[in-house]
């Protein structure tokens, strides 16, 4: 069903505005198909075509802009911490005593990523074509993705002071993190994985 959300300040200020309330869909699976096809499809009590704006991430951007039905108004690296470049906007992220505890797994995924980043940056096509075979998105979907670098891959996954500092004081200032919270980073795995 569409549920009302707040548009964070930082996100508004990036548009020129201030916050405000908006209707999105439950996922972003359900707004991609609502801009992509037009559809009116019912999902819960909303109708998804009748939200005229919301908050979604790939691949469900690139098959809405694919289509030609709907336009990006302000991008996260408009308004999220920048690293050389590039928004923050993902990470690997794990319970403190998880980590402690499994250190060998959470090394083997961090360098699965790695692994996984220099096929996409070595054979960019190639790695949408397995993506699509995977998935069963539509490889022009993920090939807009690949070509207009919607979903941005860089080897740079070596955490820094600085980039959790400015990534924590975004989610602070949106209030999705409270004054108090301090997550901690280790980048020990990431540079590891980026040796081998």
């Amino acid at each position: 069903m569409n549920r009302p959300v707040t548009v964070t300040a930082p996100a508004a200020r990036g548009a020129g505005g201030t916050p405000w309330a908006i209707s999105v869909a439950p996922s972003g699976a359900e707004l991609e198909e609502a801009w992509a096809t037009g559809q009116r499809g019912n999902h819960g009590q909303g109708r998804c075509s009748d939200v005229a704006a919301g908050i979604t991430w790939d691949p469900h951007v690139s098959r809405a802009l694919q289509s030609g039905k709907a336009r990006v108004l302000i991008g996260a690296k408009d308004i999220m911490p920048i690293k050389q470049g590039h928004y923050i906007g993902n990470g690997f992220y794990g319970r403190t005593d998880f980590i402690d505890k499994n250190p060998e797994l959470v090394q083997e995924v961090v360098n699965a990523l790695v692994k996984a980043i220099d096929v996409i940056l070595e054979d960019p096509k190639g790695a949408a074509q397995m993506w699509s075979d995977a998935t069963g998105l539509p490889i022009e979907v993920l090939n807009y993705s690949v070509d207009n670098k919607i979903s941005v891959f860089d080897r740079d996954i070596a955490p820094s002071k600085e980039t959790v500092d400015a990534y924590t004081k975004f989610l602070k200032d949106a209030g999705i993190l409270k004054p108090e919270d301090n997550p901690k980073y280790d980048a020990t795995f990431a540079l590891k994985a980026l040796e081998g």
